[in-house]
């Protein structure tokens, strides 16, 4: 764990809570974490990210990526308006699903898991 970033595991649902600001600095502190991700279905929670920025972007697509490509998933939940409105101009508020809060994001994932 670091300070950009806390990993908790319920049941067979990976939760990523993301911190401040989701920038190159902090892409460089939780890049190696992310990419060893391995796990079916994992809930990226933004609800403590106040900025995003491309490379902040473009580590949250790579991650997302390479859970599908396990055969996996990845749900986004607790945008705030600042972040949800980059995510909406980028297009990839139609790339993720996306929740307001982390136990409806999680129920989602667990449903999925289940089907």
């Amino acid at each position: 764990m670091t300070n950009a970033m806390e990993i908790e595991q319920r049941d067979r649902v990976l939760i990523v809570r993301l911190k401040g600001r989701l920038d190159a600095n902090a892409v460089e502190e939780i890049r190696d974490q992310l990419k060893a991700i391995d796990v079916p279905q994992v809930v990226m929670n933004f609800s403590e990210v106040s900025f995003i920025d491309s490379s902040g972007l473009g580590l949250v697509v790579l991650t997302f990526r390479r859970i599908r490509e396990k055969g996996g998933n990845m749900t986004l939940c607790g945008l705030c308006p600042k972040v949800r409105t980059i995510f909406e101009l980028t297009r990839l508020h139609r790339v993720f699903d996306i929740y307001d809060s982390e136990e409806l994001a999680v129920a989602a994932a667990e449903s999925e898991l289940n089907a």
